[in-house]
């Protein structure tokens, strides 16, 4: 039997209890496969060491923040992640909802993959929305699926029964590189067209990468970080700025996605410096790079 006829067929007997299983998973009910779940955590942490789940990282980013002055009251929050509708299912496990919730209003800065495309202007935008002497806490990053059979870049989505694409636009951005394509310019579809003509500086992340799918989603979180080194703003009135930057990994249900945060760093205009609080976050032995912020200073 090769492969792809026991991952279809495994598909076929998976995709009916599918939504029962995230049904009951939401309520808590204990319905994982304890030695298919290992396998694939055990994925997870090869191709992202020091992933967690966003629970566990968000009450120590919080902790965190709220010991540097961060409050409801006074901070803004806004995120840069894909707007594709996986990452925000379960607003108890996912990182963007947990970090809406406990923030408040949230702003959008992300398009296609994560990246900012809103631009100068909505930096512009969203920064004048801050309370007055008040702070901002901005998550960025892509995201990356993590299949049942450990295949990276393929999930299954609640109510489907064959896995798909995560992240869709980065894979199809790798494809027309991969092809020598180029995409369509045009206000129509301009998002992917500048993905496509980007990915290429980001290359060496792919190629030296065990696992392609692995390494795209960390060309993409660089990709992410230098745009916003473009159009970030530090001034705004005097507040201080954290910067979470991390890769979502969406896992197939039942098993609760994880978050591999890469910089956790808080700016603030009195030092006109930041600061690098991923060592109070992310365990430096188990981390992908032993705790330390790739920064975006």
């Amino acid at each position: 039997m090769t492969g792809l006829l026991a991952k279809n067929m495994f598909a076929s007997v998976r995709g009916p209890v599918k939504s029962l299983l995230r049904g009951a998973s939401s309520r808590g009910i204990n319905c994982h496969f304890p030695r298919e779940e290992a396998q694939v955590l055990e994925a997870v942490q090869k191709n992202f060491p020091g992933a967690e789940t966003a629970a566990e990282i968000e009450s120590r980013v919080a902790h965190v923040l709220e010991r540097e002055g961060f409050t409801n009251d006074n901070t803004l929050f806004c995120q840069s992640c894909c707007p594709d509708e996986i990452n925000r299912e379960v607003p108890s496990q996912d990182i963007i909802a947990m970090l809406h919730h406990r923030w408040g209003e949230m702003f959008t800065l992300g398009g296609l993959a994560g990246i900012p495309f809103t631009g100068v202007t909505g930096w512009k935008a969203f920064s004048a929305h801050v309370p007055i002497g008040g702070n901002i806490v901005l998550l960025y990053g892509p995201h990356v699926g993590v299949d049942r059979d450990n295949s990276v870049g393929f999930v299954t989505r609640s109510g489907q029964v064959d896995p798909s694409h995560a992240c869709g636009a980065a894979i199809a951005a790798l494809s027309s590189v991969r092809q020598g394509q180029t995409h369509p310019t045009g206000c129509f579809d301009d998002q992917q067209a500048a993905i496509v003509e980007m990915l290429p500086n980001y290359q060496s992340y792919i190629d030296e990468a065990d696992d392609e799918m692995a390494g795209l989603s960390y060309a993409t979180f660089y990709m992410i970080q230098d745009y916003l080194k473009k159009i970030v703003s530090t001034d705004i009135g005097g507040g201080k700025i954290a910067f979470l930057g991390g890769i979502i990994v969406n896992i197939t249900d039942p098993t609760i996605d994880r978050f591999l945060p890469l910089s956790f760093e808080v700016f603030d205009p009195k030092s006109d410096s930041a600061t690098d609080f991923l060592p109070q976050v992310v365990p430096s032995k188990t981390h992908i790079h032993g705790g330390i912020s790739k920064s975006l200073f």
